[in-house]
């Protein structure tokens, strides 16, 4: 009954604000809830800036499905739904690395911490930290040897390094 009036009287169709859209949730058929809870969460995630804030509205969303949908089925589905976007973007690591990286920064910067593919994220930021380590201890080895190189040459010569490399460097 309340559905009809609101439904009536409101034309919520036609509204696109992030309450009016969990009215219309409140309202929807079981069959219908899993598509519309993708578009729900999306919408929470466009709208709703503070991630706390998307975290709550995120969790009444499943309250809503767990109060209307008691049902097992459904509440999977629903699980499935909310997962959807993580599912994609782990795939997308599988086949394009680089685009992966491209929307993980952009949903970095967006705040859309829940949609993040927390998995390959820690192993990909483990990975370039232990390869960076790497880099600065070869550069640390070249710098150490061509220091000693340039020592043992300047000495050979009869002249100080110091002032070789201030001659080199114009210090």
């Amino acid at each position: 009954m309340l559905g009809r009036i609101i439904s009536a009287n409101l034309k919520l169709s036609h509204l696109s604000s992030l309450g009016i859209s969990i009215l219309q949730f409140i309202l929807i058929s079981a069959k219908k809830a899993p598509e519309q809870v993708q578009s729900l969460i999306e919408q929470t995630r466009q709208q709703v800036v503070d991630p706390n804030n998307q975290i709550n509205v995120i969790e009444l969303i499943e309250k809503i499905i767990i109060y209307k949908f008691p049902h097992h089925e459904t509440a999977i589905r629903w699980r499935q739904s909310i997962m959807l976007g993580v599912h994609a973007l782990k795939q997308l690591y599988e086949l394009d690395d680089s685009q992966w990286l491209e929307e993980t920064v952009s949903l970095l910067r967006n705040h859309q911490f829940q949609q993040l593919d927390l998995e390959h994220l820690i192993e990909k930021l483990s990975r370039e930290a232990q390869l960076f380590v790497g880099w600065v201890s070869a550069l640390r080895n070249i710098i150490g040897r061509w220091v000693s190189c340039f020592n043992r040459s300047a000495k050979a010569h009869g002249r100080s390094p110091t002032t070789e490399l201030r001659k080199i460097f114009l210090i």
